[in-house]
């Protein structure tokens, strides 16, 4: 269920608030396996600071916007301890008192759509988006909510403009997919999926993003033959994903160390790399050839040339197959 549960804003009190939360033992593990993962501990501020920053992000209004933060937290605090119902109760004062806050506006549609208050979570979405038109989390986050609702046209406009905002953003992208297979637009919405993938950057995102969101259409009845089929065209084209990174980050290292003579550490790391790719593409690939360049390149540093010599010539016959003689590589 891909949406974004933290607003990127500068400098949210919101966001410091959570933080801050979460040091001090309130916050817990985000109750949607869909939830973009937690800060891991290394990159949480020390509380001091944190209070610091809140307390000096407008010396103007320091008085008010404590207020606001106090809100905010008791809100996050009934909130995570399954006080739900309060949680909003406060979230509305904060709203009464802060109209202009986004944050408030932001989370709120979050927490509604949790509660399967689809209608209640546009609504605060939309009056989010009067206060900046242009914010791409936002824009995200009401389009994933209009899928919910299934109102899919509407969802692809709004996801749209997200996803060219902010054309790095993996779940952005694949919502986009998600509202072309929901119109029965397969082919455009296999592009966006393609495009989506070389944006995952773990399997762990993979699992609790692109693959739940199939799981949640295919438990709503929502052309379940078709998803299903995509959802393991997907899973495969993912793994496949995966394991060239780890070859391409293994032909870097083997890279890296050869640059510092390091040749008998490489020499593994290129012959993993070079494996990988012969068996996920295939031994005729251009990829292959390059893995097999990079290790000649190895042996011929150790003074290897009778392994060195029939790897380079492998490598040439695959380009000339599949790039021509006339291509910059094999020219």
């Amino acid at each position: 269920m891909y949406q974004l549960t933290r607003l990127k804003l500068p400098p949210s009190i919101f966001l410091l608030i959570t933080i801050f939360i979460s040091v001090s033992g309130y916050l817990s593990a985000a109750s949607d396996s869909s939830e973009s993962p937690t800060l891991p501990i290394a990159s949480i501020p020390d509380p001091k600071s944190i209070q610091a920053t809140i307390d000096t992000t407008d010396t103007t209004n320091n008085t008010a916007q404590k207020s606001l933060a106090e809100l905010q937290k008791q809100a996050y605090t009934l909130w995570e301890a399954g006080q739900k119902e309060q949680a909003l109760v406060v979230i509305q004062t904060a709203i009464n008192n802060y109209p202009d806050n986004i944050d408030n506006y932001f989370q709120r549609a979050v927490w509604l759509s949790e509660l399967k208050r689809y209608d209640a979570a546009i609504a605060d979405s939309r009056q989010a988006l009067k206060l900046d038109p242009n914010n791409s989390d936002i824009l995200g986050n009401l389009g994933w909510y209009l899928i919910l609702k299934g109102d899919f046209a509407a969802a692809q406009d709004t996801t749209l403009k997200a996803q060219a905002l902010a054309p790095q953003e993996m779940a952005w992208t694949v919502n986009l997919a998600h509202t072309y297979l929901l119109q029965g637009d397969k082919k455009t919405a296999q592009q966006w999926y393609t495009k989506s993938i070389q944006l995952l950057p773990d399997k762990e995102t993979l699992e609790s993003g692109p693959l739940a969101d199939f799981d949640l259409f295919i438990s709503k009845g929502w052309q379940v033959k078709t998803i299903q089929n995509i959802r393991t065209w997907y899973q495969q084209q993912a793994i496949i994903h995966f394991e060239l990174t780890k070859a391409t980050q293994l032909q870097i290292q083997a890279q890296n160390l050869s640059k510092q003579g390091k040749y008998a550490q490489a020499l593994p790391l290129a012959q993993q790399s070079l494996a990988i790719r012969e068996k996920v593409l295939g031994r005729k690939h251009p990829e292959t050839a390059t893995s097999l360049n990079n290790l000649a390149k190895i042996y011929q540093q150790q003074g290897q040339y009778t392994k060195a010599k029939p790897l380079y010539k492998l490598a040439l016959a695959i380009n000339e197959k599949t790039l021509g003689p006339q291509h910059p590589i094999t020219a």
